[in-house]
C-alpha cells in the first residue's frame, strides 16, 4: 500500500451494520450465472469502487460494485465457477439447449456472498452527511436512481473552494478524500 491510500477509507468503514435485513440484497444464483463474468466484486478492504449508476440494483452490468461478504479465496471460487460453466455448457449441448439458457443449476458464486451496496451505504461511500435521509415511501429502485451518477460531495467542496475562492488545492487526492481525521 503506497503512503497515499492510507489516507483513504476502506469500503468497511462505510457499510451499515444491520447483517440481518441485509439477505434481500444478495445476487440471485441466475444473476449470478448470467452475469458471474463482469462483476465488479469489492470487499470490505477494498479502497475503491466503480461509480453508481442510475440503474444499480436493476440491470447489473456496468452499473457499480457488488460486495463480496464471504470471507472466501475469490479466485479458487472462480475456477469452481468456471468448471460448473463448462459442465453447464455440456449438459446444454446434450440437451440441445443454447449455452445462455438457464439450466437452474445453484451457483457456486453464491458461497461469496455477493450483495448490492444498500442505498445508504451508496450514498455513505459519496459522502453524503449522515442527516441525509431519502423521502418516506421511495422503493429502492427510486432511491438508487436519486443516488445514480451523482458525485463525492467531498470531490465538489474541493472544487467549488479551488475554482471560487483560487484557493488551489495542494494535495488533492489526499483532500478529496475522507479520512478517518476529518
Amino acid at each position: 500500500m503506497s503512503e497515499g491510500d492510507r489516507n483513504i477509507l476502506t469500503v468497511g468503514e462505510f457499510l451499515e451494520q444491520r447483517p440481518e435485513e441485509l439477505d434481500t440484497y444478495l445476487l440471485s444464483p441466475r444473476t449470478l450465472n448470467k452475469f458471474g463474468r463482469i462483476l465488479d466484486i469489492v470487499n470490505s478492504s477494498s479502497r475503491q469502487s466503480c461509480c453508481f449508476t442510475k440503474a444499480y440494483g436493476h440491470y447489473i452490468e456496468g452499473t457499480g460494485s457488488v460486495l463480496q461478504m464471504a470471507q472466501l479465496d475469490m479466485h479458487t471460487v472462480y475456477k469452481k465457477f468456471d468448471m460448473q460453466q463448462c459442465d453447464a455448457e455440456a449438459a446444454c449441448d446434450r440437451k440441445g439447449m443454447a449455452a445462455s439458457e438457464d439450466v437452474g443449476e445453484e451457483s457456486v458464486l453464491s458461497s461469496l456472498q455477493l450483495r448490492y451496496f444498500t442505498p445508504r451505504e451508496v450514498a455513505n461511500l459519496l459522502c453524503f452527511p449522515q442527516e441525509f435521509e431519502f423521502p418516506d415511501g421511495l422503493s429502492d429502485k427510486q432511491k438508487y436512481r436519486l443516488l445514480g451518477n451523482s458525485l463525492n460531495v467531498q470531490v465538489v467542496t474541493q472544487l467549488i473552494v479551488s475554482c471560487f475562492f483560487l484557493k488551489p488545492c495542494t494535495e488533492p487526492f489526499k483532500s478529496a478524500t475522507v479520512s478517518k481525521d476529518s
